[in-house]
């Protein structure tokens, strides 16, 4: 959209509304009543100005913002009236791989804004770039699982491979099939856990949400020396004061592993430097022949190493025990010095 002569203008907005009924845990071996009944609602807003402040400067500003809600709920009764199960405590019989039960009830939301300022201004031979990153995020999760209990049964076979030996008196009584879940839970148990706790994971000052701030600056530049030679050079630097639990010390077990000076919160850095260096050369009279190289430092957001490290199944960056809370993480994001949606110019 043309505001000016010198002015363009957009806006997008995007939604994903999607639902399902399906098993949750990856295995597909859970019966109908041990599925999920899962809702996604995700938006995301973009708007941006390219403005022409001259034949040779150009600024583009662009604001965005995403939300998402996935909550998670265990079977009902309206999902599968008939279902065997449904509504009681979660039965796995690993033996036999039989699972059904009540799933695990997962609550998440998250937001985020992002804001993008990119000035590019052509002078002589030189290309130059500036520009800021600033971003804004906050996520809630809680999760409710082996509520009221995860029970794992022995299976039929091992019941009666159990009673082939077993003095008469000592042999369990089975029923002749298993047709309903009184029938199951005849069988003897095996083991049981149960989840303790609210559901909220606690994070910084044992808050129930998790605030991200991520801001970056940089400066480039393309300089053409003369028909056969073009250097690239930059430099971007990044802070992201909430990204480490800065409010939480190691134990003092830990000393003689650390030291006593190693037992302190860690300190968010700010000496955050990108350098970057590259050239392109024409090699050949003709142009047909060109060498390019370059190198840099490329900073990674802390927050995106973390998400890989859950995405593998590592633990970290929470407060607390494990206990039956879960996390999920929407901030996936490029590293530092990379193009992002909101602003493709930036080379850092």
């Amino acid at each position: 959209m043309r505001l000016r002569p010198n002015h363009n203008a957009f806006v997008r907005y995007t939604h994903d509304g999607n639902r399902a009924f399906a098993p949750n845990d990856g295995l597909n071996n859970a019966l109908p009543s041990g599925w999920s009944r899962i809702k996604n609602w995700v938006d995301q807003s973009i708007g941006g100005i390219t403005s022409v402040l001259s034949p040779h400067v150009v600024n583009d500003l662009r604001f965005s913002y995403f939300f998402i809600s996935s909550p998670e709920t265990p079977a009902s009764v309206e999902d599968c009236s008939r279902c065997l199960g449904v509504g009681a405590a979660r039965v796995s019989i690993p033996d036999a791989g039989v699972m059904f039960g009540k799933a695990r009830t997962l609550s998440f939301v998250g937001r985020r804004y992002q804001l993008t300022e990119s000035l590019m201004w052509e002078r002589k031979s030189h290309h130059l770039r500036f520009g800021f990153d600033w971003e804004d995020a906050a996520y809630s999760p809680q999760q409710f699982d082996q509520e009221p209990a995860t029970m794992n049964l022995y299976s039929p076979l091992q019941v009666r491979n159990f009673n082939a030996s077993a003095p008469p008196a000592a042999q369990i009584p089975l029923p002749s099939s298993f047709l309903t879940l009184d029938d199951i839970l005849r069988l003897p148990l095996k083991t049981f856990s149960t989840g303790v706790g609210s559901g909220f994971v606690p994070f910084r000052d044992f808050r129930k949400y998790r605030r991200l701030d991520l801001y970056r600056l940089y400066a480039a530049d393309t300089w053409r020396i003369n028909s056969r030679l073009t250097v690239n050079y930059g430099l971007a630097w990044s802070y992201e004061p909430n990204s480490l639990n800065t409010d939480l010390s190691k134990p003092e077990l830990l000393t003689a592993i650390l030291g006593p000076n190693g037992l302190n919160p860690p300190v968010a850095q700010k000496a955050n430097f990108s350098p970057t260096v590259g050239f392109a050369l024409v090699a050949t009279r003709d142009g047909k022949t060109v060498i390019r190289g370059g190198g840099g430092s490329l900073l990674r957001p802390t927050q995106l190493r973390k998400y890989r490290q859950r995405a593998a199944g590592a633990v970290s960056g929470r407060h607390g025990p494990k206990g039956r809370s879960g996390l999920k993480h929407f901030l996936s994001r490029p590293p530092a010095g990379f193009p992002t949606e909101t602003n493709p110019f930036y080379r850092g």
